[in-house]
């Protein structure tokens, strides 16, 4: 009856001697793993030259427009463009009733001849009265009235041209031209309305849509830097803009017109105005584009993707140097995000191995096997 009971004890501390041993196997591989470097993947860090530029959201303006008015009063005869059409400047686009006009010409004509009339006769009397006078045959008096007469008949001479002058003006304004070449927008009056009565009436409105402006505002410590950077030579064609319509194709490039003479006390941006060239006639005024202007060229720059970026403890962006003692924290100063990567303004320096992707899992000091990852910069 003992002879079971020992058996079964025997066989309880065999399996617990075999469980130590394995554990014990099981330890020391788990030490010998952890003495092994971390594989991780790196950026080298390298200088290239870099085009900062800035996307800043402008509106499209004509160059030149024109609002169309009517300057006498009249009835429109006959409409002479079609609507949405390019027009050149003294093209024909409406005409008035005429009529009442070319008999004030008329009238005002037939004032002028009588005017003329009488100033022909006064000169004859004032012609006459000088001879009398030197002969002493008529008073100083009847001398004077006949200067006076022969002054009062120039003076009405040179009214009724003003007159026929006039009425000429009126009469070509029955004819309403264009004032600027352009693109004219739909007709607002119709054959048969009274324009011009007590007011200058709106019949059409023009805009020159070749070339094309944008207004844009941009941060004054920016246009400064473009300024000086501009100046001294730094900054190769620093006026050239590029303008894109989101969710199109459209890219236009074109150049600085003029930068404003006062900064906006409230957002501290200053105007700018540039001019794009638009034959296609893609940009239209009141569009929304985006403005892409040159601020600085950085020979020599760094760029890290986005995710070998962390935050310290203090909320201040540091990277994670793989170096031969290990793994090192290195505090940086990030300028401002050019596609996915950031740009780094300090803290770097040509060679660095920056860790991407393991900033969570790493601690300062580890030791690492750097894999080198190919990095594209883009120069924007």
């Amino acid at each position: 009856m003992m002879k079971p009971v020992f058996t079964n004890v025997c066989l309880v501390m065999s399996g617990i001697t075999l469980l130590a041993v394995l554990t014990g196997c099981g330890e020391q591989s788990i030490q010998q793993g952890e003495g092994l470097p971390h594989q991780v993947e790196v950026v080298i860090a390298e200088p290239k030259a870099l085009l900062v530029t800035d996307s800043l959201p402008g509106r499209v303006v004509p160059v030149r427009e024109s609002q169309v008015r009517a300057r006498v009063a009249g009835i429109v005869m006959k409409r002479h463009f079609e609507e949405g059409s390019d027009v050149t400047e003294g093209q024909l686009l409406f005409e008035l009733d005429a009529a009442p006009y070319k008999v004030a010409l008329a009238k005002a004509a037939a004032e002028l001849a009588r005017t003329e009339a009488l100033f022909t006769d006064a000169q004859t009397r004032a012609v006459r009265a000088e001879d009398l006078a030197k002969a002493k045959a008529i008073s100083v008096q009847d001398l004077d009235s006949a200067r006076a007469t022969l002054a009062s008949a120039r003076a009405s001479v040179l009214a009724a041209k003003a007159d026929v002058d006039s009425a000429t003006l009126n009469l070509g304004y029955t004819r309403i031209t264009a004032p600027i070449s352009g693109r004219v927008g739909k007709a607002l009056v119709t054959e048969g309305m009274l324009v011009g009565q007590n007011e200058a009436t709106e019949v059409a409105h023009i805009q020159q849509l070749n070339p094309v402006y944008v207004d844009f505002s941009h941060a004054l410590s920016n246009e400064l830097t473009r300024q000086e950077d501009s100046r001294t030579g730094k900054l190769l064609d620093g006026d050239i803009l590029e303008a894109r319509v989101e969710g199109t194709g459209i890219q236009v490039k074109g150049k600085l017109h003029f930068t404003g003479a006062a900064v906006d006390q409230a957002t501290g941006t200053i105007a700018l105005r540039g001019e794009f060239p638009n034959d296609d006639g893609q940009l239209l005024p009141g569009m929304y584009v985006t403005v892409l202007t040159r601020l600085h060229n950085q020979p020599t720059a760094f760029l890290l993707p986005q995710r070998a970026i962390s935050r310290g403890a203090d909320g201040n962006p540091q990277v994670l140097i793989a170096s031969k003692d290990g793994v090192e924290v290195r505090p940086i100063q990030t300028g401002k995000m050019i596609g996915a990567e950031w740009h780094i303004l300090s803290g770097l320096n040509a060679g660095d191995k920056v860790i991407i992707g393991s900033s969570t899992t790493l601690q300062p000091g580890d030791k690492v096997e750097p894999v080198i990852k190919q990095q594209s910069h883009t120069s924007t």
